[in-house]
């Protein structure tokens, strides 16, 4: 066993609180889900449950769903908050029609084959009126990208949970989608810019080249990166992350402009009232 895995991970500590993309989109989809008692949420794709973590101060019941029985373990292990954990694939979730006031989805069906059966779903546990928070990644960034430009491969490229099916999408295309579901848009955020961009990639190509010459390793999931959380590497990273999110602020000088896009959008969508439980497109 390798020097960085000699120690016992601390279970105490969610990883995700210091992953730079996690922290970009907390504050927008904390503002767009406006959790409340008496609410039953679901948090899809939850990972290491930090958002559900977030969402369940608010409100009575929190879901937490993940394809990855590894991830819901260790949030289990650090036991902070009551939540409701379910081992299940997106595509045919466990529960009963219009079960959910709030879905949220953050970065997920890009990673599933099948995203029109997952929407179907979601689209489905969501009582009419209810609301679901949906980010991905946005293919009408222009910001470049040195990963692109390195033709360098991640741990999207490959198979496993972080295997990405769509690189991105489109905002129009996005809403259309979900208009066929029966969801409409309320609000749209682009997020991670420029600086953000620059700050992500190098993360990435820095966590890439220590798993892959380090480790040995071509893929990985949320939990693999729990088990490192009391190794040097990670010590040193959690050192620096408080001078990168003060970099990340000087992303709001691209958004003066009204067309600046961000490598990410975050969408507020509310189900149509009207809209028939079951009823699949």
């Amino acid at each position: 066993m390798r020097a960085e895995q000699l120690s016992a991970p601390d279970t105490s500590l969610n990883v995700s609180a210091y992953d730079l993309h996690t922290r970009l989109r907390s504050p927008i989809i904390c503002s767009m889900m406006r959790a409340q008692g008496g609410e039953r949420i679901l948090d899809l794709g939850s990972g290491l449950g930090y958002f559900a973590e977030k969402i369940s101060a608010c409100a009575s019941m929190t879901v937490c769903v993940d394809i990855c029985s590894d991830n819901l373990l260790t949030i289990q292990k650090r036991r902070a908050v009551p939540l409701v954990l379910l081992h299940a694939s997106a595509e045919a979730m466990p529960f009963k029609d219009a079960s959910f006031d709030k879905v949220l989805c953050s970065e997920v069906i890009e990673h599933i084959q099948n995203e029109n059966a997952v929407l179907d779903e979601i689209a489905r546990v969501i009582m009419p009126g209810g609301i679901l928070v949906l980010t991905v990644p946005c293919s009408e960034c222009k910001f470049p990208s040195l990963i692109k430009m390195l033709q360098v491969k991640t741990v999207h490229d490959y198979d496993g949970p972080e295997k990405h099916y769509r690189s991105g999408y489109d905002l129009d295309g996005l809403i259309k989608m979900l208009a066929r579901k029966g969801m409409a848009p309320e609000q749209h955020v682009y997020f991670a810019h420029f600086f953000s961009n620059v700050l992500l990639d190098l993360i990435s190509l820095t966590h890439r080249a220590f798993r892959r010459f380090v480790l040995r390793q071509h893929s990985w999931n949320w939990t693999d990166i729990q088990l490192l959380n009391t190794s040097l590497a990670f010590r040193i990273y959690r050192s620096l992350f408080p001078c990168m999110l003060l970099i990340c602020k000087l992303d709001w000088l691209f958004l003066w402009s009204g067309r600046a896009r961000g490598s990410g959008i975050a969408l507020r969508l509310k189900k149509n009232a009207q809209s028939l439980q079951g009823q699949h497109k």
